[in-house]
């Protein structure tokens, strides 16, 4: 796809006469995977009545506007600004090599393979267990597999240190909700590991990492990182919407990939009302 001179591109598929797929394809500069929900959302209420969430679009901000509003506050040297560029700051000197992938091919001359992605839906058994621990602990789903993730590297590297960058909406506020564009970002947060570790000391330490780098998303820019090629692993948690209808007609997502950064290896987590898939 030349996303430089076609950004946006539909493909509209008949697959019965009451079915039918629309392939949407569109540069990952124009947009993220929230956006993509918020695009069929509009689809959706173009065949029938909107909700009265939906019909606040008029108020939405703008993806211009925002940039304006992010840079100005970036600059600014209140107390928030100092306190959210020196977060970003520290997280970056306490951050320590790059964490080496075991079983990772390449070639003779350095390259890696091309891409390869595995699907794994998880037992009902085993989403309750994860639920219930995050209820236990104080934590959400995302964060109990954020930690059972980390937890798994540190296994196969024996790194007392694991940093990962983790995809967050950068979504923060009411405006931005149904808005279009590239808001989603990957943050680092690094975790460190000890040998007697349990699982809930590490389990507590991923669930306050991911509310300050939250708190503090808006200050994050990659000339805080000295090498931004260093961080090679990824995490993302998704709930997808569930299946919307309108006018007698129904509107779900079958597929969706969505590719704003370049790792090594990546777990990407997505939960709909009956599942959850990595």
């Amino acid at each position: 796809l030349d996303f430089e001179h076609d950004p946006l591109r539909f493909l509209l598929i008949r697959l019965s006469s009451c079915k039918h797929a629309l392939v949407v394809s569109l540069s990952p500069l124009c947009a993220d995977s929230i956006t993509l929900d918020n695009l069929v959302r509009e689809i959706s209420g173009s065949y029938g009545e909107r909700s009265k969430d939906e019909k606040r679009n008029g108020d939405i901000l703008q993806y211009a506007d925002y940039c304006a509003w992010l840079e100005e506050i970036f600059d600014k040297n209140d107390q928030d600004g100092l306190s959210g560029r020196g977060y970003w700051q520290s997280q970056n000197q306490l951050s320590g090599s790059t964490t080496a992938l075991p079983f990772e091919y390449k070639d003779a001359e350095g390259n890696q393979g091309p891409p390869r992605s595995f699907v794994s839906t998880l037992r009902p058994g085993t989403v309750a267990a994860l639920d219930n621990m995050a209820r236990n602990h104080g934590a959400s789903a995302s964060d109990v597999l954020l930690a059972c993730w980390l937890t798994l590297l540190w296994r196969f590297t024996g790194q007392r240190e694991i940093v990962s960058s983790v995809e967050f909406p950068g979504r923060k506020y009411d405006e931005l909700g149904y808005a279009f564009g590239l808001f989603a970002q990957f943050l680092p947060l690094r975790c460190p590991f000890d040998a007697d570790d349990r699982f809930s000391r590490i389990l507590a330490h991923v669930n306050q990492a991911v509310r300050e780098a939250e708190k503090w998303q808006e200050y994050f820019a990659h000339e805080h990182e000295n090498d931004p090629d260093r961080i090679r692993i990824g995490f993302g948690y998704e709930d997808r919407p569930s299946k919307q209808a309108a006018a007698g007609v129904s509107f779900s997502i079958i597929e969706k990939h969505v590719s704003i950064g370049r790792f090594g290896i990546r777990l990407s987590c997505v939960r709909t009302s009956v599942s959850l898939a990595a």
